[in-house]
């Protein structure tokens, strides 16, 4: 009788630990996925096909191709060309739109440039909306 009741305690033991191990995999599975999918990541993926060269890659990640893609890309393309560093701002979500602040460091000491871009989310992929980055971009530095 005894034995059985310490049977009954391991394996409810067991059970609880799988079930507990179970839920760790399933939380880091869901983490791995969505680590990369928000708009950021879109953003990010854009700037490392710029700064390949890889144009069709960029497109890739643009929500629409118009005389905005190439002005926006020749534009990121220089300033990551000249950034020391790059830096990931704010990223601020309403629905199926985010705004996504990226900070590059420029070589002389103390200058910085924030670029704010937007992103759309038309179907189940961020993607870059060139269009309405430049001309956020364009208001910001009638401002400077």
């Amino acid at each position: 009788m005894k034995e059985r009741s310490l049977l009954a305690k391991n394996e409810k033991r067991w059970t609880t630990y799988g079930a507990a191990f179970a839920l760790s995999l399933l939380t880091l599975a869901v983490f791995a996925y969505s680590k990369d999918t928000g708009p950021e990541s879109a953003v990010k993926r854009y700037q490392q096909a710029i700064a390949e060269g890889d144009m069709d890659g960029a497109a890739h990640y643009e929500f629409s191709q118009g005389r905005y893609s190439g002005v926006l890309a020749a534009q990121i393309r220089d300033i990551l060309r000249y950034s020391r560093r790059i830096q990931l701002g704010g990223v601020k979500k309403n629905g199926r739109e985010a705004f996504v602040d990226v900070v590059y460091e420029l070589p002389q000491p103390g200058n910085m440039m924030a670029i704010r871009f937007v992103v759309k989310k038309p179907d189940l992929k961020w993607k870059v909306d060139a269009e309405q980055t430049v001309r956020l971009l364009t208001r910001m530095q009638q401002f400077e």
